[in-house]
């Protein structure tokens, strides 16, 4: 109310400057300006620039609503991927903790992991956010079976019993397998920062 207040206000003071500058203009002015102003309408050139108009009005608020929406769609699709990379450095994180990682939680988180990536990456083939044969999205789904392999191929911690030339072997071996294992994680959070660039850029 107190908006439309303001613009009858400002409406009337513009009508009533108007108005003034007129008069003014005209009493000290040497310009003169006939009573008589003949001038030829033509419909087709008003229905021309309505038309025009219209047009201008509704592309404008049309591609503007589009553009909204598109944007939200990326930023919504960014931010499951920002949540994934969370997600999946925690678990990891966690399970390099472990003595053994060949076990029924290890599969159970990378099965978790990879279908949410795999869901994520198909929400954006289907919103045409990425295309359906993105290769950044096909290196991330193949990093993900990747790095659960390398998992399930490390060796668990040796036995206390077993004598120090197997238990050193046998570190020297997990030491290495975990060293890929972290190799591919970075591999892996950049193919991710790509991805989200890449559809920022979009």
């Amino acid at each position: 109310m107190q908006k439309d207040n303001k613009s009858a206000i400002a409406s009337i003071f513009g009508f009533g400057a108007g108005v003034i500058f007129i008069i003014i203009f005209k009493k000290y002015s040497n310009l003169y300006f006939a009573n008589d102003v003949s001038f030829e309408i033509n419909p087709m050139e008003i229905l021309s620039i309505g038309v025009n108009i219209f047009l201008a009005i509704y592309i404008t608020r049309t591609l503007s609503k589009k553009n909204d929406q598109e944007k939200s769609e990326k930023e919504l699709i960014i931010n499951y991927l920002k949540d994934f990379q969370l997600e999946y450095n925690t678990k990891t994180n966690k399970l390099l903790e472990c003595e053994d990682f060949e076990t029924p939680l290890t599969n159970s988180c990378f099965k978790t992991l990879r279908t949410r990536v795999n869901s994520i990456l198909a929400l954006a083939e289907e919103n045409s956010i990425i295309a359906n044969n993105d290769e950044t999205a096909s290196k991330i789904r193949q990093k993900i079976s990747e790095i659960w392999e390398l998992f399930t191929d490390t060796p668990r911690t040796a036995n206390s019993r077993a004598n120090q030339a197997t238990k050193d072997g046998i570190q020297t071996l997990r030491l290495e397998k975990i060293g890929k294992i972290e190799a591919a994680s970075i591999d892996f959070d950049k193919l991710i920062f790509q991805l989200a660039m890449k559809i920022n850029r979009k």
